[in-house]
């Protein structure tokens, strides 16, 4: 299902809220717009789900949407982030911290989605810990399978897990989760029917929150409601029983809310979209605030602390800190899930509390809180503070200043004491220990009650005088009258010699060939007690290489001269006393080191291989910079360059590089180019690493252009002329509007005689006994032209290897030149055999890459047709789920259309077998059940679907009634041997429809990704037609897609002679006239249907037998007994 505006600016309002306008369309066709590289194809799971639906991101938001529900990561923010210092926190107050916030991960930078809890404060900018992940498979990398919305009730977390589609999601559990484990207790599955309702977001829901107040948990979900010709989008309330998993309706809203939560009073919090005045777009985002009964209290938007306004493209996630009646909010806006906020409910104004990397999204916050006897008891006290004596002596001085408020928010009319705990030694709690067990006499001896008799807003504070030895925790709980229990608050101190804290400060620098690294004092301990800085040493750590350079320094400076290769170097520097080892303090890293050696390859994995780099010459007028993050796709694993319309230029320089005299080096460049406009590349080596106005200028292309979004490898070679250091140059530069992506430079020596086998293909299976043909693909790596070499090729059967082809007829090949030779192999019995080719030269100096790596072929019985057309256009071609079959439900059903152009046969010639290729999918692990199979053909006139309709019943042939299976693997082929061969008419179109029939298991579903072509969806050409529900097709269902399966035919000759090659020599069949004959080799033979039914004993060499159209088999004795069993296809 689309969500589309179709141009109507009406917005229906009620009560203030607004419905939003949603029309639907059929689900296949989505248009692809804006993709930043789409030559770099990742493999998704359920890739061939093109169903835009709810979840689909639009250019500009629109109140006719819902936002995201999942689906794409958000886009990532093009930035190198700066080094954070690790220093010690300032005091033990947990609080300084931020609140500990448990969350699911809709989406996960690293991959990984998962229960997570972190600290929300700024200091730990990104960090969370990862309590669970969850996955589907032993794949943990496939971030296909995890929580898609959740709350908790305090003690336990309720999850909906499900799948990620490219375009969707599918809920397939509701489970109970525990918070401090992350195990899951499933409590429903939801059935097939169920997972298709969530799939096109029928009864689906999209966002949980608990109310502590009724004890009740509530889930947001999708409704619609079509007025005429116009279908509307609001919310639905649902109460989920926690035992049972199911939902029952409770109300129905009038507009869309984004995400929701509850304060303790069982009030509700959402979030909706504010509509422009146009009535169409979003132009901010509303805080709604309504009552136990659902009824709307206030609306306020909320906007940044800059005035700027927020607008939601996808889910986000709230939750409210009920100890301080603080409402927290991660929106999701079009730079993704990357700040979470405090919100002031009375300002409307929302204010960053901490920061996360691009690639995360959360849902279903909840935030640990302390209670008081009563809403009317007084709230938490303020500037909480605990220092010990100065001196060491033994006694803790507690500070606070007394609440204003009660812990309901009203008022304090009253305040009786301050009651002071003090946490037992060897007592442990939990984010999860409520105000009655932190201060039980199991858990805290109360030391002190201070009369505090109308001390409203005024500071107070205790001296314990017996602490403990170590860490004291501190409850403080202020009292309205006395006894009653206020929320509590705590303070940790340190008593007696702490081990010491981190250095508040360090500074490196370069020092000739070494650095030179100067710190300061701590003058705290780790744990804010008491050290002597001037009893501290030190321990210097020099990363990445992880080596200790130095331990005990007494003093504040030391200098490092055992660098290794250039690198950026930081150091860990940890100090130490008598109590123990302290804090680590890192250090800001600095390039520094020795040339790099070579052969070596300069890539970008990180912002550090990009620091090498000198990207700022004087004379730049624009720049490159590193565009990845930890865990980035390797799309952007690379240095990008956005040129302006005008002239432009950038030079990048390497790090300095060890060359030798007189050796030979090859320099491949890899730059990818985004639009496509002409530039100009020119790549130079120096002696300079920061000018190359003298540098030897290896390349100097002007004007190239090539297709956008078109990755260049650029081949240079290089002779150095003395021993050094050397600097490789990249300049690019154009007159128009590019962005470059350069993705670092190989650089490897040239013997002078090398040749390197590359691949070994041409050819998807072989027959038995009967010459094959391969193409060896192999390239001249040395400066010496070649041309007496051989390649030779080998079957591997078992332990054994066979020589079973070879050839000296090599075309001749200058320095740097591939060549494709052409290689015939004879194996000697059929079966499933790995094949791999070598190259041979006399004199080689590198035999390491001469060999290619093993091809994995299905070897045919003697006589078997081999595959003898690939039917592709070669255009747009790509991999998809949606292929000959698509294995989502219990039927499906396929049309593809294919031109004689791209079959590329006779007329008259007979297709005997069909096949497919693919890849299983992450989620195919074994072997799926047989499903049923009907094939048929035809020869059209039709040249697409473009008109929806599928191909007329009364045209098509039965050509194959059988079965199948999918298996786990790459470069699988799913085949077919036809039941009646299908005679091809080289003046139409082919038409393949296939009919496939057999349950497919939720965790099996689009579990293979087929090749494909004319995958574009602006071409206006549909190739396909297709079906896939749980029931069967029926004329005039089904839609209409572009992309077309690649096919694999197996076509006999069209002169009507079947020559087939057997023991004892060969038999022909002529179908024109009907008679088989044998060489003088066979003794007898019988001819069989493939059932085992005789159909004739054979007489002589030759007789007449007029057979129909089919695939039989022929039985061959010959004269010294041997038998042999070989197929004949007929077709007239």
């Amino acid at each position: 299902m689309f969500l589309k505006n179709n141009g109507n600016k009406k917005l229906k309002k009620s009560c203030n809220n607004l419905f939003f306008f949603i029309i639907l369309q059929t689900k296949h066709e989505v248009t692809h717009a804006n993709l930043l590289k789409p030559t770099f194809m990742k493999k998704n799971y359920m890739l061939g789900l093109v169903f835009a639906g709810l979840t689909s991101l639009p250019m500009q938001a629109q109140v006719n949407q819902f936002p995201k529900a999942w689906g794409q990561q958000a886009p990532k923010t093009q930035f190198a982030l700066s080094q954070k210092q690790l220093k010690v926190p300032s005091a033990i107050d947990d609080k300084a911290l931020g609140v500990t916030v448990y969350a699911g991960e809709r989406m996960d930078e690293s991959k990984k989605r998962s229960l997570i809890k972190f600290k929300a404060n700024n200091n730990d900018y990104g960090k969370f810990d990862r309590i669970r992940h969850y996955y589907l498979s032993n794949e943990e990398y496939d971030q296909n399978y995890g929580i898609m919305m959740g709350a908790s009730d305090g003690k336990d977390y309720y999850a909906i897990f499900g799948y990620s589609f490219t375009y969707g999601y599918m809920g397939y559990n509701f489970a109970k989760v525990d918070m401090q484990t992350g195990d899951t207790t499933v409590v429903r599955t939801f059935t097939e029917d169920e997972r298709g309702r969530w799939y096109n977001n029928n009864e689906a829901v999209y966002d949980m929150a608990y109310d502590e107040h009724s004890k009740t948990l509530y889930a947001l979900g999708y409704g619609f409601k079509k007025v005429g010709e116009e279908t509307y989008g609001f919310t639905r309330l649902y109460a989920v029983d926690k035992e049972t998993g199911a939902w029952d309706l409770v109300t129905d809203f009038d507009c869309i809310y984004y995400e929701f939560c509850f304060d303790y009073d069982g009030n509700m919090y959402a979030t909706r979209p504010k509509a422009a005045k146009d009535g169409e777009t979003v132009e901010g985002t509303e805080l709604v605030k309504l009552d136990s009964d659902f009824n709307e209290v206030s609306a306020k938007e909320i906007k940044s602390e800059w005035g700027e306004s927020i607008v939601m493209y996808q889910f986000g996630a709230i939750s409210m800190d009920n100890t301080t009646n603080t409402l927290y909010w991660i929106p999701a806006t079009q730079n993704g899930a990357t700040s979470m906020f405090t919100i002031d409910q009375e300002a409307g104004v929302c204010r960053s509390c901490k920061g996360f990397y691009p690639g995360n999204w959360f849902t279903g916050l909840y935030i640990p809180y302390l209670t008081a006897d009563n809403r009317g008891a007084a709230a938490r006290v303020a500037s909480i503070d605990a220092q010990a004596d100065v001196n060491g002596a033994l006694a803790d001085t507690l500070k606070w200043v007394n609440p204003t408020k009660t812990w309901g928010g009203a008022d304090l009319d009253a305040l009786k004491e301050v009651r002071i705990y003090r946490k037992k030694a060897g007592v442990a709690t939990t984010d999860f220990t409520t105000t009655s067990e932190l201060l039980s006499a199991e858990n805290a001896d109360l030391i002190a009650t201070v009369p505090a008799d109308g001390k409203m807003g005024e500071a107070m504070q205790y001296v314990d005088e017996k602490p403990l030895a170590g860490i004291n925790t501190y409850y403080v709980v202020p009292s309205r009258v006395a006894g009653e229990i206020g929320v509590p608050d705590s303070i940790r101190c340190y008593m007696g010699v702490d081990v010491p804290g981190a250095v508040p400060y360090a500074y490196i620098e370069k020092k000739g060939e070494g650095m030179k690294i100067t710190w300061e004092k701590p003058e705290n301990g780790k744990n804010k007690g008491y050290i002597n800085p001037d009893e501290v040493t030190y321990k210097l750590t020099r990363m990445p290489d992880n080596v200790v350079v130095a331990d005990n320094v007494a003093g504040t400076e030391y200098e490092d001269y055992t660098l290794g290769e250039q690198q950026k170097y930081y150091y860990l520097i940890q100090s130490k006393n008598s109590a123990g080892e302290g804090d680590v303090y890192t250090t800001d890293g600095v390039m520094a080191g020795t040339a790099l050696k070579t052969p070596i390859e300069l890539k970008f994995n990180s912002a550090d291989d990009a620091s090498r780099w000198n990207l700022n010459l004087f004379g730049n007028t624009f720049s490159f910079y590193y565009g990845g993050w930890d865990g980035c796709p390797a799309d952007y694993n690379c240095l990008f360059g956005y040129t302006g319309y005008n002239d432009d230029t950038s030079t990048l320089i390497s790090p300095p590089l060890k060359f030798e005299a007189g050796k030979s080096y090859r320099i491949v460049s890899k730059l990818y180019n985004n639009q496509e406009t002409p530039f100009n590349v020119k790549v130079t080596i120096g002696k300079k690493s920061d000018d190359i106005t003298d540098a030897t200028v290896i390349r100097n292309d002007e004007d190239v252009e090539y297709p956008a979004y078109t990755l260049t490898e650029y081949e240079d070679m290089f002779t150095a002329p003395e021993d050094g250091t050397y600097y490789y140059g990249l300049t690019v530069s154009n007159s128009d509007y590019n962005v470059f992506s350069f993705f670092g430079v190989n650089i490897d020596y040239v013997a002078a005689n090398d040749i390197k086998a590359f691949t070994m293909s041409g050819l998807i299976e072989a027959v038995a006994n009967q010459e094959n043909e391969c193409t060896v693909k192999v390239r001249n790596m040395g400066y010496n032209e070649q041309s007496k070499y051989s390649v030779k090729v080998y079957c591997v059967d078992e332990e054994e290897k066979t020589l079973v082809g070879e050839t000296s007829d090599v075309p001749t090949l200058k320095a740097g030149e591939y060549g494709n030779v052409k290689v015939k192999f004879t194996p000697t019995k059929d079966g499933k055999y790995n094949f791999y080719a070598v190259v041979e030269l006399e004199g080689d100096n590198d035999t390491s890459n001469n060999t290619t790596s093993e091809l994995a072929l299905n070897v045919l019985p003697e006589g078997s047709t081999p595959w003898s057309n690939v039917v592709t256009s070669g255009k747009d071609e790509s991999v998809d789920t949606y292929g000959p079959v698509i294995y989502y439900s219990t039927y499906d059903h396929t049309e593809s259309i294919y031109y004689p152009a791209e079959i590329n046969g006779k007329d008259g010639d007979v297709i005997t077998r069909v096949g497919y290729m693919y890849d299983a999918n992450s989620n195919l692990v074994d072997r799926t059940d047989e499903s049923n199979v009907k094939i048929y053909m035809a020869s059209v006139d039709k040249e697409d679907f473009k008109d929806n309709t599928a191909i007329d019943p009364e045209q098509l042939t039965l050509v194959y009634d059988g079965t199948m299976y999918l298996e786990p693997g790459q470069r699988n082929l799913l085949s077919f041997d036809l039941d009646t061969p299908f005679k091809y008419d080289s003046s139409k179109n082919l038409a393949v429809v296939i009919d496939r029939e057999g349950a497919v298991p939720s965790d099996y579903m689009f579990c293979a990704l087929f090749d494909m072509f004319g995958a574009n969806w602006n071409s206006g050409v549909y190739r396909s037609f297709t079906f896939a529900e749980s029931f069967p097709y029926v004329e005039g269902t089904g839609s209409r897609t572009p992309a077309a399966p690649v096919m694999y035919l197996a076509m006999q000759s069209a002169t009507g002679i079947n020559t087939t090659k057997t023991l004892g020599g060969t038999f022909n069949y002529d179908s024109n006239n009907g008679v088989i004959s044998f060489a003088d080799g066979v003794k007898s033979a019988a001819v069989y249907t493939l059932d085992g039914k005789l159909v004739k004993n054979v007489a002589g060499k030759a007789q007449k037998l007029n057979l129909s159209n089919g695939i039989y088999v022929v039985r061959v004795q010959t004269a010294d007994g041997k038998l042999s069993n070989v197929k004949l296809s007929v077709a007239k």
